[in-house]
């Protein structure tokens, strides 16, 4: 389930216990997040959640950004903010963890000529020999 309340990897708890990684819960990732600023290492939640380690060193790449760059001075720097968005950080926290306004966001986008854009993928495409018709030009042609 999906809660719009809860924005990135932040967590209220100020420290986790053991017991509360290796129950699978909706909250679970929240409590890795904990974990990783408590000092946990990768191979001890590795023990504990039995989670595979390249996401948990992606979630330690993500908690470490924010660590080191939960100022306003840090955000202004084009490398940083491209580094946040390269992440998968959305711009609402960006904000929420830099303490910038929206707007002042926005306007170092511009100022930095870092523009939106959004991946599609063709799911229709693929190792076919002949040529087929796409669905939609054929309800197009139908419909005309």
């Amino acid at each position: 389930m999906v809660d719009h309340d809860i924005i990135g990897f932040h967590s209220d708890a100020p420290t986790i216990a053991d017991e509360e990684l290796t129950i699978c819960r909706a909250e679970r990732v929240l409590n890795i997040a904990t974990a990783i600023r408590q000092g946990y290492t990768i191979e001890r939640l590795f023990d504990l959640t039995k989670i595979d380690r390249w996401y948990l060193y992606k979630f330690e790449a993500i908690i470490k950004f924010i660590v080191e760059h939960s100022r306003p001075s840090t955000i202004k720097n084009k490398f940083i903010l491209r580094e946040a968005k390269h992440l998968g950080f959305s711009d609402q926290q960006i904000v929420k963890y830099s303490g910038i306004t929206e707007l002042k966001l926005r306007a170092l986008y511009d100022q930095y000529g870092i523009r939106p854009f959004r991946k599609q993928i063709d799911t229709l495409s693929g190792p076919i020999k002949r040529r087929r018709e796409r669905p939609e030009t054929a309800i197009k042609r139908r419909l005309t």
